[in-house]
């Protein structure tokens, strides 16, 4: 993204987790005031670049945890009746575990997710392995396929009071931001500390320019509510500053009316589904009252996306 000399540029960027969006407004601009082509960048301490490195980790961890999972799924500890020699012992028996689990929740059309992290007590020197495990796998499949092995812990994955307080914390813990560890920093440049299976999802994300001005309370749009918690600011390694927040899709009976004069539109998809609606039957007042906007801005709607008038079928 190439920027004027002396112009700030502001990005977005929005991760989209379905009725929930985590939005981080950033700006592109070291030079800053500068009237050269090229302004002289100072180069980042180690310290500032390590910082940067693993807040990096921890958030490709969290978007993924947060793509996958919800907050009722379970965080799951596997210990071992005999201590393995090695992690590659503990590996596969995490591998032969899960083989058996996924061939039993097959047969009851379950699919099996999950992500996982083999650790060595710092004290006792046992292997054991944390693994979070959609909720649709039933207790006692995961009890009865490590039972050879040893015994089981399960809790809430986050958000209960029995588990993680919210997903960014487990996700430190999966990366191992706070544990004792002088390797960290080459593990989180060379491999995983931590793996998910193949079949979960990677997080959508997309980068758009910022139209709108930098608000110290950003604007969000209709239909969706801010997170006041979740609004935070930092500078990274850089000098440059960043605002991250949340936003929750609200149910339909709390989405507010659109103001007097309103001249939006709905979503292509809201748009659709509005036609659709309105096409089986329903009037263009019923219609227009099921999106809490006016008539006028509902048909704006259907003229935008080209659908036309429904054909409205008679009712019997």
């Amino acid at each position: 993204m190439a920027t004027m000399a002396g112009i700030a540029e502001r990005y977005r960027k929005v991760k989209d987790f379905g009725d929930w969006k985590e939005i981080e407004n950033y700006i592109v601009a070291p030079n800053l005031g500068n009237t050269s082509s090229r302004a002289p960048r100072e180069k980042p301490t180690k310290e500032a670049v390590r910082k940067v490195n693993q807040r990096k980790a921890v958030e490709r961890c969290e978007d993924k945890l947060r793509a996958n999972f919800k907050p009722y799924d379970k965080f799951t500890t596997l210990t071992f009746a005999e201590n393995p020699d090695s992690k590659q012992k503990a590996a596969r028996a995490y591998d032969a575990f899960m083989k058996r689990l996924r061939r039993r929740c097959d047969k009851l059309g379950i699919e099996v997710r999950f992500c996982k992290t083999i650790e060595q007590g710092e004290r006792t020197g046992r292997w054991h392995i944390h693994a979070v495990i959609n909720d649709e796998v039933p207790y006692e499949l995961i009890r009865d396929c490590w039972a050879k092995c040893g015994n089981i812990f399960v809790k809430s994955l986050w958000g209960d009071g029995s588990g993680f307080a919210n997903v960014h914390n487990l996700a430190e813990y999966f990366v191992g931001v706070n544990k004792k560890d002088k390797r960290l920093d080459e593990k989180i440049k060379s491999e995983r500390t931590y793996s998910f299976s193949s079949n979960c999802v990677e997080p959508v994300i997309t980068y758009e320019p910022m139209s709108a001005k930098w608000l110290d309370v950003p604007r969000v749009p209709h239909g969706w509510a801010l997170v006041p918690a979740s609004l935070a600011e930092y500078v990274d390694a850089y000098g440059l500053k960043h605002q991250k927040y949340i936003i929750t899709r609200l149910p339909d009976d709390d989405i507010p009316k659109p103001a007097r004069g309103y001249r939006g539109r709905l979503s292509e998809a809201d748009t659709k589904q509005a036609w659709e609606l309105e096409q089986s039957g329903a009037s263009r007042k019923e219609t227009a009252k099921r999106f809490n906007v006016c008539e006028r801005t509902l048909t704006r709607s259907y003229e935008h996306y080209a659908l036309g008038s429904p054909l409205r079928k008679k009712r019997e």
